[in-house]
């Protein structure tokens, strides 16, 4: 009784304990956020890192390296704004000027441009073809190109001009591009009806050509003199003289030295007729067969060389045609408004002259000319004979 009285009068025994606190409630909705989130952070796929850009190659052929895992199809080839240094888009020359590719390019499944052809002819020409050939692969060591005949050309026959003359006799030549020299015809004429005796003609070419004379009948030639005993009135004799290249040099204007001494029948004084013959370059140029590789090749060894603008409207075939005709050279190739020729000195391969030529400049009213060889001065005659040619 006293503990129910002390429990129900509470002013004694013990105190009540304090309720327990209510448990932390956890939001389904927050955890479920957070277990979402990193679901999905597990979830997705490290991101493949952009394909590398190999501009040189993509510009060449090269195809890129695909990813096997990828199931995304490739992305179409953008096109290409910029050329590789040394390389200047649309431009002939420069493509021969910038250093070769060390390796070929495949073929381009689609059309491919003027620079893309030109660079993979030339990388084709210096490695071996992988697939069998019927032709013998050209080799860089081999001799390059070969000279053309003149036939094909028409004939480049020069008229006969009189040169000198006195009341007693008269000397008159010619000259033809041969195929295999430069002929010169010397054509003596008697003027007097009493005859003459004991002519002599000498003839002597510079260091840079080779002359081998041919006496007429009834005539002797030693070196480059030729001999007549007796001259019949109102007759004449032609003799001829087969020239050649020596040396580079035989390029630049060059002039023949002759000197013909006669006595007339009944005189006792010898009679001395002196003349110089010009030969021009275009008189000692060959057509020289190459092929456009063979031609990017030998650009770069032929380093002496003479550019400039001329003025001009040719159009591409007629500047080719003037090429042919008037300086024996041959045609190598035309890509749009450019054009490439090649020749030789007479005689020989190895003095070759590459010619590059941009037309229709400045609303079709100039044209770049760049001559190329290994001797200055065969560059600067060539050079000044084209511009003389193709200037409107």
């Amino acid at each position: 009784a006293n503990k129910g009285g002390s429990g129900g009068g509470g002013g004694g025994g013990y105190a009540a304990a304090p309720p327990p606190a209510a448990p932390t409630l956890v939001s389904q909705s927050s955890l479920g956020a957070k277990e979402k989130k990193k679901k999905k952070k597990e979830e997705t796929p490290t991101p493949t890192p952009p394909p590398q850009v190999d501009l040189l190659g993509d510009l060449f052929g090269d195809t890129p390296s695909t990813n096997s895992t990828t199931s995304a199809p490739p992305a179409p080839p953008a096109a290409h704004t910029s050329a590789p240094p040394g390389v200047a888009a649309n431009d002939l020359l420069s493509l021969f000027d910038a250093p070769p590719m060390s390796s070929p390019a495949p073929a381009l499944p689609m059309q491919p441009s003027m620079q893309q052809s030109m660079q993979l002819s030339m990388q084709q020409s210096m490695q071996p073809s992988m697939q069998p050939s019927m032709q013998p692969a050209l080799s860089p060591m081999s001799p390059m190109g070969a000279t053309l005949p003149l036939s094909s050309l028409g004939s480049s026959a020069s008229a006969s001009t009189t040169i000198a003359t006195d009341p007693l006799l008269s000397v008159s030549y010619s000259l033809s591009a041969d195929d295999g020299a430069t002929t010169l015809r010397l054509t003596l004429a008697s003027l007097t009806h009493s005859g003459l005796r004991n002519l002599s003609l000498q003839i002597e070419p510079p260091p840079s050509l080779l002359m081998t004379l041919t006496a007429p009948q009834n005539a002797e030639a030693r070196g480059s003199r030729i001999s007549i005993p007796t001259f019949l009135a109102g007759s004449s004799a032609v003799v001829s003289a087969s020239i050649i290249a020596r040396s580079a040099a035989a390029g630049a204007e060059q002039q023949l030295l002759g000197q013909v001494t006669y006595f007339e029948a009944v005189a006792p004084d010898a009679r001395v007729l002196s003349f110089k013959l010009p030969l021009s370059v275009a008189h000692m140029l060959r057509p020289l067969k190459l092929t456009t590789p063979q031609f990017g090749q030998m650009w770069h060894s032929h380093a002496a060389e003479v550019k400039s603008v001329v003025q001009s409207n040719l159009s591409t075939s007629a500047y080719m045609n003037i090429l042919e005709s008037r300086l024996h050279l041959s045609p190598v190739d035309t890509i749009g408004t450019e054009c490439i020729a090649a020749g030789c000195l007479v005689g020989t391969t190895d003095h070759a002259v590459l010619l590059h030529a941009k037309l229709g400049l400045m609303g079709n009213r100039m044209i770049e000319i760049t001559v190329r060889s290994r001797e200055p001065r065969l560059t600067d005659a060539v050079h000044r004979k084209l511009a003389e040619a193709v200037h409107a």
